[in-house]
C-alpha cells in the first residue's frame, strides 16, 4: 500500500466494486446518505447472501441424496 490507511483502502474498494455489480442491494449500501441507511442496507445484503447460500446448499443437498437407478440389458437378435 503506497501510504493509504487501510480503512481508506477498503472503503474505496468496497465503493468501486458496489457501483459496478450486479449484486442485488450492494450498490445501495454505499448510495445510502445517513449511517443508519448504510447499516440498514448492509443488513438487508447479508440477510440475502444468507438465504442464498441456504438455498444453494439445500439444493446440492437434495441433489446429492437423489438416488439414480440405471439398468441396461444387452439383447442379441438373431434373423
Amino acid at each position: 500500500m503506497t501510504g493509504f490507511p487501510a480503512e481508506k483502502v477498503v472503503r474505496s474498494t468496497w465503493s468501486e466494486w458496489s457501483e459496478g455489480t450486479s449484486v442485488a442491494g450492494a450498490g445501495n449500501v454505499s448510495k445510502a446518505e445517513s449511517a443508519a441507511g448504510k447499516i440498514c442496507w448492509f443488513v438487508i445484503f447479508l440477510v440475502g447472501l444468507v438465504l442464498t447460500t441456504v438455498s444453494v446448499a439445500s439444493v446440492l443437498s437434495s441433489y446429492r441424496d437423489y438416488q439414480v437407478s440405471t439398468s441396461i440389458s444387452v439383447k442379441k437378435y438373431t434373423r
